[in-house]
């Protein structure tokens, strides 16, 4: 019927449940939710909503398929399901639900659960839906206007990488320097494989710009850079002097990620120590003093004591006088002779 009188119940091929009923105009006079058959998809349109086609008619009947060759997914995304929505161009207005369901196996390795969304396809790029993440139920939901390619996506969160040693400005000693980094939101992985995303290695630069054109290998002049999984690098033998240190994470093919994940410092290199020549010390020699004589008279004063502290010449005298005065008695006690 037309004129706003009933019209059908809406159907949907490749999908089971119960689709709104509607009226002529293309509006649902009830709720309607349809699955597809694999339980990976559900559509849910709420009552007076209005389905119509790009020419503003009604329309009934609605599709679901899953695309066996979807277009490929964003630099460092993973597409999980896609299907193809149709008619394509069919619009909803309000917008109707639509669910995507994952297992946990199907999660991207080393991407997190909580960066699903919801795509649809414009003919040149996938756009993401404003979505929203339940991981409980391992749903992801969006609201959706119109009908044309979906796909549930994990997007890796941008790779982050910093040099922790040497710090920025630094100066260190002459010879080898091991550069120390760190990475987040990237698996590293030995250079070489198949690129998958969330995963790659790094290459470390020596005294180069960091080569960051997409589409070409991040490699520079030979001995310039090197090529590890590892979160470390020693530079050999640095000369003394001003020396830039560079990292980059790259793809598994050397291609730099998108947009590039750089890190760059300067340090300086000091100069070699140099030993001091030994110097001699200059000996002056020790000049001892010249003592000095007393002066020297021809002999002692009478009251002048030897150096001793005896009167010599006192003693000699009194032992002088005392012979003489021996002697006169002497001489006055001897008999006088007779005639």
């Amino acid at each position: 019927g037309g004129g706003g009188g009933f019209g059908a119940q809406l159907s949907a091929s490749g999908m089971l449940g119960t689709g709104p009923a509607m009226d002529g105009s293309g509006k649902t006079l009830s709720a309607g939710s349809l699955k597809t058959a694999d339980n990976k998809l559900t559509v849910n349109i709420a009552t007076n909503t209005l389905i119509r086609n790009a020419a503003g008619a009604a329309v009934f009947s609605i599709s679901a398929s899953v695309m066996s060759a979807p277009p490929a997914a964003p630099p460092q995304g993973a597409i999980v399901l896609a299907y193809e929505m149709g008619p394509t161009g069919v619009t909803f207005s309000p917008a109707m639900t639509l669910t995507m369901t994952y297992t946990d196996a199907q999660i991207p390795a080393g991407m997190p659960e909580s960066s699903f969304y919801i795509a649809t396809w414009n003919g040149t790029a996938w756009v993401k839906l404003n979505s929203t993440v339940n991981a409980a139920t391992n749903t992801v939901t969006a609201s959706v206007e119109h009908f044309s390619s979906f796909a549930l996506l994990d997007q890796a969160q941008p790779p982050t990488v910093s040099i922790t040693a040497p710090a920025a400005g630094a100066t260190v000693q002459p010879g080898n320097v091991t550069v120390n980094v760190a990475v987040t939101n990237v698996q590293l992985v030995p250079a070489g494989a198949a690129n998958v995303a969330g995963q790659g290695h790094l290459h470390y630069y020596l005294d180069v710009a960091i080569p960051t054109t997409p589409g070409a290998p991040a490699v520079t002049a030979a001995g310039t850079y090197k090529v590890t999984d590892g979160l470390s690098a020693v530079w050999e033998g640095l000369a003394p002097g001003t020396h830039t240190l560079g990292v980059q994470v790259v793809q598994n093919n050397h291609f730099p990620m998108d947009p590039p994940v750089t890190a760059q410092i300067t340090i300086t290199v000091a100069a070699p120590a140099t030993t001091p020549a030994t110097t001699t010390p200059t000996t002056t020699p020790t000049t001892t003093p010249a003592t000095t004589q007393p002066t020297t008279t021809a002999g002692p004063t009478p009251t002048q004591p030897t150096t001793d502290g005896t009167n010599w010449l006192l003693i000699g005298g009194i032992i002088a006088a005392a012979l003489v005065l021996g002697l006169a008695i002497f001489l006055m006690s001897r008999p006088k002779k007779t005639a």
